[in-house]
This record gives C-alpha cells, sequence and structure tokens, in this order.
C-alpha cells in the first residue's frame, strides 16, 4: 500500500470513529432536557385552563418535548410534561381550554419559573408522567425499544 492509500484509509477511519462518537454523544443526550431535577421539596398543585400546548425541539427529532402553558390566577405558568413521542402515545390527551390540575415540582428554568409535571388531572382522567420520587415513566419505554 502507498503513502496517498494509506492516509485515504486513515482519514476514512478517522472519519467513522468521529461518526460513531458523535452518534454515542447524540444518544445519551437526546432527551436531556425531561431528565431535569425532580425536587420533592418544592412539589405544589396548581389548577388552572390550558391556556396553549407547545412542543420544543426540532420537529421530526426524538428530542421534541412538550409542554402546556397553564393560566392559574392571571399568571400563565409553563408546565413541562416529557418527550412529545410519549405523550402522543397517552389516552385522552389534553386540549386548550380544559381545566386541570397539575402536581409537579417548581423549577427555575433560564430564570423562569417552570412546573416539571408528576401528575396531570382532569375529572375522572389522571395521567401520571413520573412516579412518587419524580423519577419519569417513559424511561421503561425506552427501554423497551
Amino acid at each position: 500500500m502507498n503513502v496517498k492509500n494509506e492516509m485515504i484509509a486513515g482519514g476514512a477511519a478517522l472519519v467513522t470513529l468521529a461518526g460513531v462518537a458523535l452518534a454515542g454523544y447524540q444518544y445519551r443526550n437526546r432527551h436531556k432536557g425531561y431528565y431535569r431535577e425532580f425536587d420533592l421539596e418544592t412539589v405544589e398543585e396548581l389548577t388552572g385552563k390550558v391556556a396553549d400546548i407547545r412542543f420544543s425541539g426540532k420537529d421530526n427529532s426524538e428530542s421534541k418535548g412538550m409542554e402546556l402553558i397553564l393560566q392559574s390566577d392571571e399568571k400563565l405558568i409553563p408546565v413541562h410534561l416529557g418527550p412529545a413521542w410519549y405523550m402522543n402515545m397517552q389516552r385522552g390527551n389534553f386540549k386548550k381550554g380544559d381545566i386541570v390540575t397539575v402536581k409537579g415540582s417548581r423549577a427555575d428554568l433560564n430564570h423562569k419559573s417552570v412546573l416539571i409535571a408528576q401528575e396531570l388531572k382532569q375529572g375522572n382522567k389522571l395521567l401520571r408522567l413520573r412516579d412518587e420520587n419524580g423519577h419519569p415513566h417513559w424511561i421503561a419505554w425506552e427501554r423497551l425499544s
């Protein structure tokens, strides 16, 4: 093998290795936004009207998140629910105008107060997103896939 071929082979191996490293990094960090620390000391319940439902992240990305904006006592409070793929698999999704009670952990995100949802209630519907210790239920779904 001559020097030129060795350089081409070495470059191809380096590009492949960099691609594998990037894929591993993206896999580990794909839902990082929804693994925020859930503080049991700041858990509270709020009741209000769903003013809006928003998505964050890229449209077809696994890291795309879902949040609702809760109007409570003339305040708008962002409520982080979880990954959009997980929320879309749940029965009885919530819509604008619904009156809901949210139980979650208060957190500060980019200097704004948000609620990281543990469960949502509407009438006799209950959607549990995290267990009693604040661990996300969607982790089990990720391990199955």
